[in-house]
């Protein structure tokens, strides 16, 4: 399964704690990491190589030096602030490029999950099932 991490927002809602030039999602709000480096982390036992994360191309810096485990091919800019159809399709459309298939999960970089165990567990349930039934799309 591919995972898409999206971590493009703004953040503007976390204000004073998130800046223009310096998102939540980037932002350490618990112990000594961002919740982007807590989403890779708990995304561990997909594969790091198969974990994209979409961003806006001035937080692309910021990406590289939170989650240096995702390889650079795998980070994606967005050419403009759009709205999350159009980042979301974006993501497909270069997925399709690059000849990949299969079942795509989609995540936010700025979710605080509590029960990481469970949310793992919701994740390959999620796969099973699509790679099941392609037909099939799965919200957690």
């Amino acid at each position: 399964m591919r995972i898409i991490i999206f971590a493009g927002g703004s953040g503007t809602r976390l204000w004073p704690l998130s800046r223009a030039h310096y998102p939540k999602q980037f932002v350490t709000l618990k112990g000594n990491a961002s919740t982007l480096q807590m989403m890779v982390k708990r995304l561990k036992p997909f594969n790091f190589s198969n974990i994209s994360i979409a961003t806006n191309a001035e937080y692309e810096h910021l990406v590289r030096a939170q989650a240096p485990e995702i390889a650079p091919a795998n980070i994606f800019t967005e050419p403009a602030r759009r709205d999350l159809t159009a980042a979301v399709g974006l993501m497909l459309f270069r997925l399709r490029q690059r000849d990949e298939h299969g079942p795509v999960a989609v995540v936010w970089s700025d979710h605080f999950i509590a029960d990481e165990v469970a949310f793992v567990r919701a994740l390959k349930r999620a796969e099973n099932i699509v790679k099941k039934n392609s037909d099939k799309l799965v919200f957690i």
